[in-house]
């Protein structure tokens, strides 16, 4: 049936689901919670085991969903499952005293919130591992309740590692490489026709990198997008931003009239084009590590005789206008094929082979030498462990927020504290306004499951197997709903499975649900007052702020590399850069979660941080060329005095980190910078070499100038 907009219900929910991520959570909590729940209260009779595994089911299946291969799955489970159980039982033990739990409280969760920063897994097991010390601190039991405790989170943990080897085990991480590897290919055929003598025909690969684009930006926006300091990580977000790169290289060259390729630009390309296609192959698991290294090398070798090419052009004095077209020409064949290996190694990397490449040089991919994890870490500690970022911002706000909630409930003698906390951790976000309207989004959600859990408890009554019936619907439902329709509709499905939960321990009819209403209010009213408190400014200025910020540094950068300054400079104002670029990708991915049903929001950013991220792309680019045509002559004054005025010029229109320039840059560069390349050419079959590397490096800023004016 097709909805109001001409779609199917089936093509709706596969938009707001896309691979089925929040289907297959659903399924396997749906299948593992209430099995575990029937085993302890029917079987055992044993209330607080069934209670402790349900919940546990739901934070490991829903909230946590680890990706990676089967048996990193199964580990992080386990994991979870120790640490877990360790901390429901420090909470139970703390549970009989204010003055312990609270400043506990505060300790777990401002701890374990910024931790989750480190990478994807630990970012998915945040909310489980608070909610299981929140758990022990906040329903009371004395210190023989402990190992039921610990046993039934221990079995829902256990549960939910066989559940993701089994029930749909397709992860995100996956779906990131599948995706990863369909849009090389696709990259890979347009590289080749834009490259290649490509008849009208063949140009039609040109015309589907609209859609190759659209998927790179879905990943961008995925829910478990790789933004932590782990290698693993790391690699993953570079395949996405290389593969990102070369779209928008092809996207220009396609508005512009075909060019008549030269020789080495077809093999140039040819060889980019296969190193996408291998690697692509290999991320499927269908390509050795042997024939990834092999292409890498050929690729590395088709390039220096490009190179050589052009310098026995200069060399033997051809014609000016002649060599700069054919290096002007080449810059797409070049430019793709530099990202294209870079996606190669990052995806040996992924399937297990590490490729040689110097870790100091351009950051290709993730060092994963220990030094290479020291120095990670220590600049996610340096970057982060201030007030003024976005993670420590996040997790001060949460532990106050957590204490605050288990202070109150306390104090207020609630019959379920837990439910509290659980509102306060479920609505609290980034600032004031966005943790406000979550929270009349629970509230609203909370009253709406209430008055439908009162209507189904008309209906079904007290009976055990009617109530069976809502309470397995309900888990389905808050699993899949908040993916596919809406944070309100999953609260109403919650608090629906938390009436049915209750009701089939000790039946209480509609009691539960009002109850767990007057709870969640009172978690979400700490939530907004909390916010409201710390760090109350809407998250867009911070991202503009931090975005302008890297767009500064890059755009210097850039010029510090033109201008080829000294190494001990290029090598801080690039760790600057590297760190501005954490910065504002850190801002970012809060702004699409905070965002994640309005992508509108956050996409122009996404690509304002793409155009500074190929600046300093450009910048690494530019610095390698020394190492690549090294020659006895640094420079050719006039044209390098022209580069270092051009690269001025891209860093000035780079610098608000905003809309596009007015007038255009690229334009203007490539008029200004050409007398002077024609001119170093007709002069330099003495230093024919300086002079390949000052067209290469005007190649690189001309594409960074088009970046720049086309951002949105």
């Amino acid at each position: 049936m097709p909805t109001s907009s001409g779609r199917t219900w089936w093509e709706h929910l596969s938009e707001r689901d896309p691979g089925g991520l929040a289907l297959a959570r659903a399924v396997r909590v749906t299948l593992v919670g209430p099995a575990l729940f029937a085993i302890a209260l029917v079987v055992f009779d044993n209330p607080a085991v069934a209670t402790t595994a349900m919940f546990g089911s739901v934070s490991a299946l829903v909230f946590a969903d680890f990706g990676g291969a089967r048996p990193t799955r199964v580990k992080a489970y386990l994991a979870l499952g120790v640490v877990g159980s360790l901390l429901l039982g420090i909470g139970t033990l703390a549970s009989g005293s204010t003055a312990w739990s609270v400043p506990l409280t505060f300790v777990v969760g401002a701890g374990v919130r910024f931790s989750g920063n480190l990478g994807p897994r630990l970012s998915a097991a945040v909310s489980p591992i608070i909610l299981s010390f929140v758990l022990g601190a906040l329903v009371p039991a004395p210190a023989g309740a402990i190992p039921g405790r610990m046993i039934g989170w221990v079995l829902a943990l256990i549960a939910a590692a066989i559940a993701s080897v089994v029930i749909l085990p397709r992860r995100s991480t996956v779906q990131l490489a599948d995706t990863a590897a369909s849009a090389a290919d696709a990259i890979a055929r347009a590289l080749r026709v834009a490259c290649g003598p490509g008849g009208t025909d063949d140009r039609f690969e040109l015309q589907r990198l609209d859609d190759v684009a659209a998927r790179l930006r879905v990943a961008s926006l995925m829910p478990l997008r790789p933004t932590g300091p782990g290698a693993r990580d790391v690699a993953r977000r570079l395949m996405i931003d290389r593969l990102t790169r070369i779209t928008r290289l092809l996207i220009v060259a396609r508005d512009e009239p075909p060019v008549r390729p030269t020789p080495e630009m077809v093999a140039v390309g040819e060889h980019g084009a296969r190193c996408l296609e291998v690697a692509a192959r290999a991320l499927r698991g269908e390509a050795s590590s042997t024939e990834l290294a092999t292409t890498i090398a050929d690729r590395e070798q088709v390039r220096t005789r490009a190179f050589g090419r052009l310098e026995e052009a200069v060399q033997l004095g051809d014609d000016p206008e002649t060599v700069l077209s054919r290096a002007d020409f080449g810059f797409l064949a070049r430019a793709g094929s530099t990202h294209a290996e870079a996606f190669a190694r990052n995806a040996a990397f992924l399937v297990g082979d590490v490729l040689p490449f110097d870790a100091d040089a351009t950051e290709e991919v993730p060092d994963t030498s220990v030094r290479g994890a020291a120095r990670r870490l220590d600049r996610f500690v340096g970057v982060h462990a201030r007030p003024s970022s976005v993670w420590f911002r996040d997790a001060v706000r949460a532990g106050i927020a957590l204490a605050a909630a288990v202070f109150l409930a306390r104090s207020l003698g609630v019959d379920h504290a837990f439910w509290v906390a659980l509102g306060t951790l479920s609505v609290l976000r980034s600032n004031a306004l966005a943790t406000g309207q979550t929270a009349v989004a629970a509230a609203f959600g909370t009253g709406i499951g209430f008055g439908l859990s009162s209507g189904l408890l008309a209906v079904v009554g007290l009976h055990r197997a009617g109530l069976w019936v809502v309470f397995v619907v309900a888990v389905f439902a808050l699993a899949y709903l908040p993916q596919v329709a809406s944070f309100t509709a999953g609260q109403a499905a919650f608090t629906i499975m938390v009436v049915a939960l209750f009701n089939l321990i000790e039946p209480q009819g509609w009691h539960t649900g009002l109850t767990r209403l007057q709870d969640v209010a009172i978690g979400v009213l700490v939530s907004s007052v909390v916010a409201l408190l710390f760090w109350p400014r809407r998250l867009e200025p911070l991202v503009a702020r931090l975005v302008g910020a890297l767009s500064i540094a890059a755009g210097g950068l850039l010029e510090t590399a033109v201008r080829s300054s000294s190494p001990t400079t290029w090598r801080d104002a690039r760790s600057e850069t590297v760190i501005a670029e954490i910065r504002a990708r850190t801002a970012i991915v809060e702004l699409i979660a905070q965002h994640r049903g309005k992508p509108s929001v956050s996409e122009p950013w996404i690509a304002r941080l793409g155009v500074a991220s190929q600046a300093r792309s450009a910048a690494d680019a530019v610095s390698k060329l020394s190492t690549l045509l090294p020659s006895p002559r640094v420079s050719v004054s006039g044209i390098d005095t022209a580069l270092g005025a051009a690269a001025h010029r891209v860093a000035e229109a780079l610098a608000p980190g905003q809309r596009a320039p007015d007038p255009a840059c690229a334009p203007i560069i490539r008029a200004e910078t050409r007398p002077a390349a024609l001119a170093a050419i007709g002069e330099g079959a003495r230093e024919p070499r300086a002079v390949v590397r000052s067209l290469l490096v005007r190649d690189w800023l001309i594409a960074t100038g088009e970046m720049v004016d086309e951002r949105p």
